[in-house]
């Protein structure tokens, strides 16, 4: 940790320098207008590739930020929780140099807990799933996150290149048995480039890799008694072979994905993106000399297209995105030569996942003096199918989701700027059907009913935004922000509260 302690202290020396490049005569209004415009949200999907980032945004903008957040949630899937409490510190800086170069930075620090985690004692949950170790005790995890990222973008004629990059460090432990303790780290940069033909259209591509790891080792204080520990395979199934007191395990992964941008140059009143994203990941055992439990595989597949209409003081826009992904899973068998030489003898694809959406949106922006207001109303489809071939089990979903986003800046005569997010969600369970084929364990089968009744209930979500813009003197400008969130699900509720203060320049 102290030299992840460290690292952060150099990220933010490095934002601070760019803090001082960033500082101009551009009022704190404009910036923060520029910042939260909604165009710039509908527009979001050409910014992956960090050549487009010349023209993120019109004006230099730098963030310190303290940030407290807490969550309750009785409505929850059990890997992830009932709820979350984390205080963070940050920097983010946007600075254009000139016409032709732009330079960004972040740097972020995370302390916090998450309360009554069962079934899961690996972190990142979402990356390595389904291949996660787990027990039936659980508990609250601790954990310290940290995050650097930066990039840097240039204009060379009629041709743009960029680079970005990121580092992220994690640790998550528990204080009482059973004690997992995590670390893991995200490696990964992207570079791209754009071309521009005669001054009308802009043709995107950029290619990017992260490396992922994960070491994880549990440990017991108690000599006595210790609860079973799982290596889980989807879908309630686990190897039985490996299940006991398993200390470690190692995760490893790559990504690979390429994107495609084309959209009008000046403006970008039209555009389409298209990009593709493949990852990888195998799960060892360092106890029985690495040994290889399963692999997973990940094929990811975005198409965004998009059309901004300007009329007097007004913009209009569409947009269509469409999601698919898909992860395959499978698991290596063995035969045990002595207690820690285990022999692989066959392997079989056993688990898979699949998710497909379809989602369109449009905007309606209002700009005036003093005001601007916009919305953003939305629709989307999708489907989820989880699946385990031996022993069969299966489960599909289809969900109708629709909302609206609407967003009101207003600039006060001191040059303070007040905004106001608000948005409304709802989620509708259209069709689903499971089949399980339940196991040996109660607490297992009680997990899969537990999670499988959250996935299909119907709900709906609120939440509000507001965040106070001022300048003091002698300090440049600060701001304070509010943030609560209150999602209903028949008879339980989950509800969030978010604190920020910071300064901008």
């Amino acid at each position: 940790m102290k030299y992840f302690r460290s690292l952060l202290a150099n990220g933010f020396l490095l934002l601070f320098t760019l803090v001082i490049k960033a500082q101009s005569g551009d009022s704190l209004a404009l910036k923060i207008a520029d910042k939260e415009a909604a165009t710039r949200v509908f527009q979001q999907a050409l910014f992956q590739n960090p050549a487009n980032y010349l023209n993120f945004r019109t004006y230099s903008l730098t963030e310190f930020y303290f940030e407290q957040n807490s969550t309750n949630n009785e409505a929850h899937l059990v890997q992830y929780g009932q709820g979350q409490h984390s205080f963070t510190v940050g920097a983010n800086a946007y600075h254009k140099q000139d016409t032709n170069k732009a330079m960004w930075g972040k740097a972020m620090y995370k302390q916090g807990k998450r309360e009554n985690v069962q079934w899961n004692e690996s972190a990142d949950y979402d990356t390595v799933f389904p291949y996660v170790v787990a027990d039936s005790v659980g508990g609250t995890i601790q954990y310290e996150h940290y995050r650097f990222e930066g990039g840097y973008t240039q204009r060379l004629d009629s041709y743009t290149i960029g680079i970005s990059g990121y580092y992220q460090a994690q640790m998550e432990y528990r204080k009482v048995d059973p004690r997992p303790k995590n670390i893991t780290a995200f490696f990964g940069f992207e570079i791209g480039g754009t071309k521009t033909f005669n001054n009308k259209i802009v043709l995107g591509l950029n290619a990017g890799m992260e490396k992922y790891t994960q070491k994880h080792r549990m440990s017991f204080y108690n000599p006595i008694g210790f609860p079973t520990i799982y290596q889980l395979s989807g879908m309630g199934n686990y190897n039985s072979l490996l299940k006991g007191k398993r200390k470690e395990a190692y995760y490893e992964g790559w990504t690979y994905q390429v994107n495609l941008q084309l959209y009008e140059a000046q403006k970008r009143n039209w555009f389409l993106t298209a990009d593709i994203k493949h990852f990888a990941f195998e799960k060892l055992l360092p106890e029985f000399y690495d040994l290889q439990a399963s692999t997973a595989k990940d094929t990811e597949y975005n198409l965004t297209i998009g059309k901004l209409f300007d009329y007097n003081q007004m913009t209009f826009g569409i947009r269509g995105d469409g999601f698919i992904k898909e992860r395959l899973g499978t698991e290596n068998v063995f035969i045990n030569q002595s207690t820690t030489n285990y022999l692989k003898i066959a392997e079989f694809e056993r688990y898979k996942y699949q998710e497909k959406t379809a989602r369109f949106s449009g905007l309606w922006k209002y700009d005036k003096a003093i005001d601007t207001y916009s919305a953003t109303p939305f629709i989307a489809v999708s489907q989820v199918i989880e699946s385990y071939s031996t022993p069969f089990s299966k489960t599909a979903i289809n969900y109708c989701t629709y909302g609206i986003h609407g967003q009101w800046l207003h600039t006060f005569k001191n040059n303070a700027i007040f905004t106001t997010n608000a948005s409304w969600t709802a989620t509708d369970i259209t069709n689903e059907q499971a089949r399980f084929n339940f196991g040996e364990s109660n607490a297992i089968n009680q997990m899969l009913i537990d999670n499988y009744r959250f996935q299909t209930t119907a709900n709906w979500t609120a939440a509000l935004q507001l965040r106070y813009h001022f300048p003091i003197p002698k300090i440049s400008n600060a701001f304070l922000g509010f943030n609560y969130t209150y999602q209903q699900y028949r008879s339980d509720h989950n509800s969030g509260f978010e604190a920020t203060m910071g300064i901008t320049f």
